[in-house]
């Protein structure tokens, strides 16, 4: 995705809808989706090695980081075409 500021701005497109998985969407739109702070890049928690929820943390985020790289924004497209809620689609 490009951002463009300013009067008009907003998000284009870099690649193709059907190339663009919905990871890849959260990460540009809210900068990271990891459950809790300790699993974000470039962060590590002193207490680390005794944390007694960290294995379940990183298994939701594991799932969660699955679960959005296997949706496409093509798809999501495609799904709002299809409701019906009378129209109210995306248009590219």
């Amino acid at each position: 995705m490009r951002a463009v500021r300013g009067s008009g701005g907003g998000y284009a497109l870099a690649k193709a809808p059907s190339e663009i998985n919905m990871e890849d969407v959260f990460l540009h739109l809210e900068g990271e989706i990891a459950p809790v702070r300790c699993l974000t890049k470039g962060r590590r928690c002193q207490r680390e090695s005794q944390c007694s929820t960290r294995g379940f943390w990183k298994e939701l985020d594991s799932h969660i980081r699955g679960f959005l790289q296997r949706h496409t924004l093509q798809e999501i497209i495609e799904s709002e075409k299809r409701s019906a809620s009378g129209g109210n689609y995306v248009e590219l």
